[in-house]
């Protein structure tokens, strides 16, 4: 049986993003299992149950937060600072999750990503020879969806 660890940044309740994929996989988990393959998921899910305060802001539910999401867009798209303040937000999490990960010693046989925050954290953080999937959501280009989602990043020092 081989061992496939798959690491998304964000939360399985997303209602956007890979997600989908990952929710069909995890219905699918049986079938998998009899084809060889034994699927675990890490996300920031796992990370909720850390009585860390700094997801406080992503289990607010109701349209307030939509609200809020929706107004916060709007201003980073805009704003330089706002732009580079939510990518270090990004990398934050990300090594966060990777932490989490790397504590729990796993040696699976393949491991899954679909944000290359996480895979560059992953391979900065985790030495062991597996192979790795990264699932590219745009046409390849490594900052494509984070310039769509940051434009202001571009041609910046930060970038």
């Amino acid at each position: 049986m081989k061992t496939v660890d798959v690491l998304i940044s964000g939360s399985l309740d997303s209602p956007i993003g890979p997600t989908g994929t990952i929710k069909r996989l995890l219905k699918n988990k049986e079938y998998l299992r009899s084809r060889g393959y034994e699927l675990n998921i890490f996300s920031h899910d796992n990370l909720k149950n850390t009585n860390d305060k700094t997801n406080s802001f992503q289990t607010k539910k109701g349209s307030d937060l939509k609200n809020i999401k929706s107004i916060l867009k709007h201003y980073i798209k805009k704003s330089r600072i706002l732009s580079v303040l939510f990518t270090i937000r990004s990398l934050y999490f990300a090594r966060k999750l990777i932490t989490y990960y790397n504590n729990l010693e796993r040696k699976p046989d393949i491991v899954v990503f679909h944000n290359f925050f996480v895979y560059e954290q992953y391979t900065k953080v985790i030495k062991m020879q597996v192979k790795k999937v990264h699932f590219f959501h745009n046409d390849g280009l490594k900052f494509a969806m984070l310039y769509d989602s940051y434009p202001k990043l571009r041609n910046s020092h930060f970038a």
